[in-house]
């Protein structure tokens, strides 16, 4: 059985040609021109090699989406471990201003450690 379309078609701007040599030699010219090809044979859903070819671009947007889901997850990771740092160094701060008797500086470091928590939430 064969396909009801050509096998290979080549469009350049208005010309067009089923000679592969042709194709070729304006692809050998203008190497870095975008091209899209379409391939046409009976049975191309069924072949291995040729659905090999087409699944790694299906497999992009999935990996795109599970990379930026992880990318995500990271940063929030990395905030929360920044925001828990900084409150074991503002409860530190805070002893140390108890043990100096430092009401104000001991005012400002209760207010950031609230702030925190704040963030802490989110």
């Amino acid at each position: 059985m064969q396909s009801d379309q050509p096998g290979f078609v080549y469009y350049n701007g208005k010309r067009k040609t089923e000679d592969v040599s042709k194709a070729l030699g304006d692809l050998m010219n203008q190497p870095a021109d975008k091209l899209n090809i379409i391939l046409h044979f009976y049975g191309k859903q069924s072949n291995q090699r040729f659905l090999q070819l087409l699944e790694p671009s299906r497999d992009y947007f999935v990996r795109y989406k599970q990379f930026e889901e992880y990318s995500n997850e990271t940063n929030l990771l990395i905030e929360k471990t920044l925001i828990d740092q900084e409150i074991k160094k503002v409860r530190e701060q805070i002893d140390e201003a108890l043990d100096q008797n430092d009401k104000q500086l001991f005012n400002r470091l209760v207010e950031r450690l609230q702030q925190l928590k704040e963030l802490e939430k989110k």
